[in-house]
């Protein structure tokens, strides 16, 4: 626990940071299947991850 502390960041940014780097392959996948039409259910996604977005803001 003291190693965590050390970092300058708060820790609770820390995760969702990770979170959103990693998302970058969902919204490569996402564009692909924009490109062959397959948008069905897009708003849905994205209105879920806006939210998300905007909980985790520091």
């Amino acid at each position: 626990m003291k190693e965590l502390n050390k970092k300058k960041e708060p820790i609770g940014c820390a995760i969702p940071m990770a979170f959103l780097l990693g998302s970058h392959q969902l919204v490569a996948d996402l564009r692909v299947q924009r490109k062959f039409g397959m948008i069905e259910g897009m708003k849905d996604w994205w209105n879920k991850y806006s939210s998300i977005k905007s909980r985790w803001r520091c």
